[in-house]
């Protein structure tokens, strides 16, 4: 198994969020493709689909797409790294209601400033 490094978790969300753009285009293209012949792409007007097919709505549902995959990633990360072991009650109850309302963008700076606090935190209380 590989060690997962902080520029490798940063990396694989990068690459995740570029192939969804990726593929919400590709759906949008697809969509035009066969759009004079009327509601024919499966995710035009479905209710099944929460990801719309409009070129217009891709940066919009990538923000979504980004928040949901940082959400996630801050969560790998709280477990992984025992920071959640560092925070007394109310900061985890923080933790996950940022983390439900807008997580932070995870960029390796972010991740570091996260890390650092909290360890310099659990040092001085």
């Amino acid at each position: 198994m590989n060690r997962l490094t902080i520029t490798k978790i940063v990396e694989d969300r990068n690459e995740a969020l570029r192939l969804a753009r990726e593929g919400l285009q590709t759906l949008a293209e697809s969509s035009r493709i066969v759009g004079h012949y009327g509601n024919v792409f499966p995710f035009s007007s479905s209710s099944l689909a929460k990801v719309s097919t409009s070129e217009r709505q891709i940066d919009h549902d990538m923000e979504m797409i980004a928040r949901e995959i940082d959400r996630g990633l801050w969560t790998h990360i709280g477990a992984i790294s025992g920071i959640m072991a560092m925070m007394d009650s109310t900061a985890r109850d923080q933790w996950h209601k940022q983390l439900n309302e807008k997580p932070p963008e995870l960029t390796f700076d972010n991740i570091r400033a996260t890390l650092l606090s909290l360890s310099t935190l659990a040092k001085i209380t």
